[in-house]
């Protein structure tokens, strides 16, 4: 959207109609202006904010005791879209802030970015007795923190399994005990 405005108008030697034509354009594009993601003049919610877009940006310079909002594409392996950032004066250095949003979920696989946290989930099906490594998909950027699995389904036989993170990239189900009987798991971890 590209709004037209005049600067210095009216111009104080002007006569006041010679200015009306480009005042007219200003007073229309303030008005066009605050409608963008917000609710107009006349309006009882006028002001508040309907709608939020962010224009993909480089990160700029804080000014000191602000904090800076902005959109940019994430630095992890989880994804390429433009996710939301947040970034103070007391952010360390370089660093772009906290990325704070971001998500890939597919029926019953995904991810969620939350506050600096990666929450993914899946399922995984161990065949009898053996010990299988489930992957991260992605792997977690920097460690994986925990890991909880449920069985898909409850049988009469009295099965024991376990859950092992192995490194950021993967975990390992095994049975400790019970029938041998192949099981289907949905599983949820933590990271970052």
């Amino acid at each position: 959207m590209n709004l037209g405005y005049n600067t210095g108008i009216p111009n104080a030697p002007n006569n006041p109609s010679n200015d009306q034509p480009l005042m007219q354009t200003n007073t229309n594009s303030i008005n066009s202006w605050v409608q963008v993601d917000h609710a107009g003049f006349q309006n009882n919610q006028g002001g508040y904010h309907t709608n939020i877009h962010m224009i993909t940006q480089a990160l700029s310079n804080t000014s000191t005791g602000t904090g800076q909002l902005y959109a940019a594409p994430s630095t992890t392996n989880f994804g390429t879209d433009n996710q939301l950032w947040f970034k103070t004066t007391n952010t360390p250095g370089a660093s772009p802030g906290a990325q704070i949003s971001g998500n890939n979920a597919v029926a019953n696989v995904g991810w969620v970015f939350v506050g600096g946290m990666i929450f993914q989930w899946g399922a995984a099906t161990i065949p009898i007795v053996t010990p299988t490594d489930v992957s991260f998909v992605p792997a977690f950027p920097t460690a994986a923190l925990s890991v909880s699995i449920t069985p898909q389904s409850i049988n009469s036989n009295s099965n024991s399994f376990a859950a092992q993170i192995v490194d950021k990239t993967k975990f390992t189900i095994a049975q400790i005990n019970g029938s041998n009987v192949s099981k289907t798991f949905y599983w949820f971890a933590i990271g970052y």
